[in-house]
């Protein structure tokens, strides 16, 4: 008899739901297409390396790794079809070390690999939060953990997703999860930097190679990695003169084209200065890259990373970073396409997006992948996202607002009779470092004069500093209706003049 048949007491067949055969059916397809991925992307192929390292180096996990991965390419774990990166199949011995050896002063120490568990696991991500790594750090440390369970045939040991937190809160663990979203702008351009000045110091002063590195990534979008491994001249051939080919040095070594922008002719002419200089002093090196002939690809990043330092070209420096240059690159990408500015810097209103949302889709699609991506939802990692632009705006505002309430007192002992909040702020946005939120103010009794109306401001803004802690730049206002994309912070409610939202 059949699997799926059944007979009743008195002998008669009786076929099954054909439904229920159908979905039986379906499952076995899907197991079946399961397992089939499970193995391309190598889930299982360190059972037999890990029980060798084990018999080759007994009790010492740390030789064990290093057998691991000097006999073996690894596949991803999703995505295409593809073998690690050089980086990150590098990262996962060096991380897998450093976990073990924390094993001991946590009073759980292996003595082979093999024997890494749950429990380890959660030994470790309960030191990480006590050093106070970031969210995105130990997610970082746990991806690598999980792609090993993974290969060792036991990716039930790490869940992921909501599972993975669900799992951690269950061990009194709470683990945020990874902001993609920026809520600054990254741009050195619009963090108040010039970054043609700052390369064209470093290039005056005897780097012209690193200058020039820096320059592909402000110009054509390129990660520093990339722009390690470029030949300019072959990427060029590749694209016919229409842009830059990349393929050398990207993630999984996956192929991209870069093109000249479209609208903006200006900065189009620049890449093209910045293709050239990059072709004369790639000519200088035997294998046509942009590099320092003679030094490996390890001394030209640490060389890199050295003038980063030198010019304060870090976080706790400049407040900038190389791969800024990168957002900015994207940033500008997606005003050349769509015409609108990207939505990290807070210049629009959300409506205006929304208003003009099938350009905005195209725009992020195209960001995402001339910068190299899969999904058109990582482009908000680079300019931001239209969707919580608007909330994002209204925070801003109330919290500006916020700080202003204590200074209502100043404004009407000064005798303003109306202010808004104008500029930057005025639009929800943020205030950068060293810049003054600008308030445009309407006074009572004005007679006219400038010297007198210009020594009402400046009490006025000394009284608000003194006041908020902020730094103030009043200024006046003398048309009869309010400032375009303003919020009102002074207002009459009945008969007292209130600090508050009235309104954008």
């Amino acid at each position: 008899m059949k699997k799926h048949e059944a007979r009743s007491s008195d002998g008669e067949l009786h076929l099954p739901d054909p439904r229920m055969v159908n979905a039986e059916l379906r499952r076995q397809r899907q197991k079946a297409k399961e397992q089939e991925r499970m193995v391309k992307r190598g889930d299982g192929m360190f059972r037999k390396p890990i029980a060798i390292a084990r018999a080759l180096h007994a009790g010492d996990p740390i030789r064990q790794i290093g057998y691991l991965f000097s006999v073996r390419t690894i596949p991803a774990a999703k995505g295409r079809p593809r073998f690690l990166g050089d980086k990150r199949f590098s990262d996962m011995p060096k991380h897998l070390t450093q976990f073990v050896r924390m094993l001991p002063s946590l009073r759980c120490p292996i003595q082979n690999i093999g024997e890494l568990g749950s429990a380890h696991v959660i030994a470790l991500v309960r030191a990480w939060q006590q050093r106070g790594l970031s969210a995105g750090c130990i997610q970082n440390y746990l991806s690598i953990l999980r792609r090993f369970f993974c290969l060792a045939g036991r990716a039930q040991v790490i869940p992921e997703g909501e599972k993975l937190l669900a799992f951690l809160q269950t061990k009194g663990l709470a683990l945020e999860g990874r902001q993609y979203i920026p809520e600054l702008q990254k741009g050195w351009r619009d963090l108040g930097h010039d970054p043609l000045q700052l390369i064209e110091q470093i290039r005056s002063d005897g780097h012209p190679v690193v200058a020039c590195q820096m320059e592909m990534l402000y110009a054509w979008g390129l990660r520093d990695n990339e722009a390690f491994h470029l030949r300019p001249a072959e990427s060029e051939r590749e694209t016919n003169g229409a842009g830059l080919g990349v393929t050398r040095g990207t993630k999984g070594g996956k192929h991209r084209t870069v093109y000249y922008l479209k609208t903006n002719q200006e900065f189009a002419r620049y890449q093209k200065e910045v293709l050239e200089r990059a072709k004369a002093l790639a000519a200088l090196h035997p294998r046509g890259e942009l590099s320092i002939p003679g030094m490996t690809l390890k001394r030209m990043k640490n060389h890199f990373h050295w003038v980063m330092r030198k010019y304060r070209i870090h976080k706790t420096g400049l407040g900038i970073t190389p791969h800024g240059l990168r957002h900015q690159f994207a940033c500008d990408l997606f005003q050349d396409v769509c015409g609108l500015s990207a939505p990290v810097l807070g210049l629009l209103p959300a409506a205006a997006y929304t208003q003009h949302s099938a350009v905005v889709s195209v725009a992020l699609s195209e960001v995402s992948r001339q910068l190299g991506h899969e999904r058109k939802t990582i482009s908000a990692a680079y300019v931001g996202s239209t969707t919580r632009l608007g909330k994002t705006q209204l925070a801003r505002t109330r919290e500006w607002l916020r700080k202003l309430a204590p200074a209502g007192s100043v404004f009407l002992a000064a005798g303003v009779r109306e202010a808004w909040m104008v500029g930057a702020c005025g639009r929800g946005g943020l205030l950068l470092e060293g810049r003054a939120m600008k308030i445009a103010v309407r006074l009572e009794d004005d007679d006219g004069s400038f010297k007198a109306a210009a020594a009402r401001l400046q009490a006025l803004e000394a009284a608000l500093d003194r006041q908020t802690g902020l730094k103030i730049k009043a200024l006046p206002w003398l048309d009869t209706g309010p400032p375009e994309d303003a919020t009102e912070i002074l207002f009459r409610e009945g008969n007292s003049p209130t600090v508050g939202s009235a309104g954008s």
